[in-house]
């Protein structure tokens, strides 16, 4: 998860527009090699991103409640290992949601 954090903070994005920052971190993560699945379907909804069993939702709107109980919904399902919320704002998360490792990073921004 840690080099998934660097790649991400190493690039500035587009933050206006959730569906064209998704296309620009597909683009970031074909650069860098990353093998990804986009839009997967979960047993509690479709999460943006999974990268080798982590879990990645992408975040540029939203009450920091309401995103926790969407990554805790996530994190019920067996494919997602553990959690990185990628948002254009700075959101707490505790170590653990579900008994599963959680992070979040904090994109730059361009427009």
């Amino acid at each position: 998860m840690e080099h998934i954090i660097d790649i991400l903070q190493s690039y500035t994005f587009t933050v206006n527009d959730e569906k064209y920052l998704q296309s620009e971190i597909s683009e970031v993560f074909r650069m860098e090699g990353i093998i990804f699945e986009k839009e997967v379907m979960l047993s509690t909804g479709i999460i943006d991103f999974v990268v080798d069993g982590i879990g990645i939702e992408i975040k540029i709107k939203q009450q920091p409640m309401s995103i926790y109980r969407q990554l805790e919904r996530y994190l019920e399902d067996d494919r997602v290992k553990e959690i990185l919320l990628a948002s254009v704002k700075t959101v707490t998360l505790p170590e653990t949601i579900n008994g599963k490792r959680a992070r979040s990073v904090t994109l730059r921004g361009g427009i």
